[in-house]
């Protein structure tokens, strides 16, 4: 952080001179209001229903994901990859609440590894 300056002496009378470093600037790009782009808080992305095919693995990298569960009791389930190979581990379940008649269990989201299963190894 750099302190700041005061302004300039005022030597010549007029306006008390200020540093350029911290002069506001009033025109049409530098006043509030003006023709600039809005800096507030930047629109978060949509939602994705399914997340896109992962990069190849490199031989010997391992890629662990978590499907579920994040923030949240039951619906959890971590998948660890190693070698093209596949490892679930705590696959979750939640039974449903009173508010949802007709459903009998709550499962995490398989699609990430549903053309996967033969490649599953433990779970």
């Amino acid at each position: 952080r750099h302190a700041a300056s005061a302004p300039a002496e005022n030597r010549g009378g007029g306006e008390p001179r200020r540093s350029g470093r911290h002069e506001r600037r009033d025109n049409a790009r530098g006043a509030r209001g003006g023709g600039g782009r809005d800096r507030g808080t930047p629109t978060p992305p949509a939602p994705v229903d399914r997340l896109g095919t992962p990069r190849r693995l490199p031989k010997g990298a391992l890629r662990v994901v978590a499907l579920g569960g994040i923030g949240e009791i039951g619906r959890n389930m971590t998948v660890f990859e190693y070698n093209g190979k596949l490892l679930i581990v705590d696959c979750g379940v939640l039974f449903p609440e009173d508010a949802q008649p007709g459903v009998d269990l709550i499962l995490p989201d398989f699609r990430y590894i549903e053309d996967r299963m033969d490649d599953v190894e433990a779970g």
